[in-house]
């Protein structure tokens, strides 16, 4: 079966290619669509988790409990940078707008969205958050469904955004 390249997609610095066979009607299975969260609460973990069960397909789900150890597993490469990234605001150590900021920071992690994931939403809290560049704002739900709704209109408006129009590739 012939190979043709067809698109670059970027995950931080790094060029990803992709390659389609050509005439061919065979689905292949793309990786699944791997997103970080980072929260210092395992119940919220496991909450959180449980309502990407019925995406799990498509969705992969990285949970570490401390942004410390998170930027330093990124900076690393222990864990791949991820195409989406969730972070709870209260946090011991370092809290989520310091650790949103820190990540901003890392020029291969820049460009990942990142939405803050939080109990509590209040307005200026969240206006903040969204002028020191996080893509949005979560408020913790108390149901799974509901939790599951919103990650879902997350990833439905985040889709056509995270794919680089970028000149096709030719060997």
């Amino acid at each position: 079966m012939e190979l043709s390249p067809h698109s670059i997609k970027y995950r931080g610095k790094f060029p990803i290619p992709e390659f389609a066979p050509v005439n061919s009607s065979k689905n292949f299975h793309m990786p699944p669509f791997v997103c970080l969260l980072i929260d210092d609460d395992s119940d919220d973990h496991e909450f959180f988790e449980m309502a990407l069960r019925p995406m799990q397909s498509d969705v992969q789900c990285v949970c570490m409990g401390d942004c410390t150890k998170a930027i330093e597993h990124l900076r690393n490469g222990i864990i791949a940078p991820p195409k989406l990234i969730f972070i709870d605001i209260n946090m011991p150590r370092m809290n989520g707008m310091q650790c949103l900021a820190k990540i901003k920071a890392e020029h291969f992690l820049a460009e990942i969205p990142i939405y803050m994931y939080s109990t509590s939403a209040e307005p200026a809290i969240v206006n903040e958050c969204i002028n020191m560049g996080a893509s949005g704002f979560l408020k913790k739900e108390v149901s799974i469904a509901a939790l599951e709704t919103k990650i879902s209109e997350i990833l439905a408006k985040l889709q056509g955004s995270l794919i680089c129009d970028s000149p096709v590739i030719r060997r």
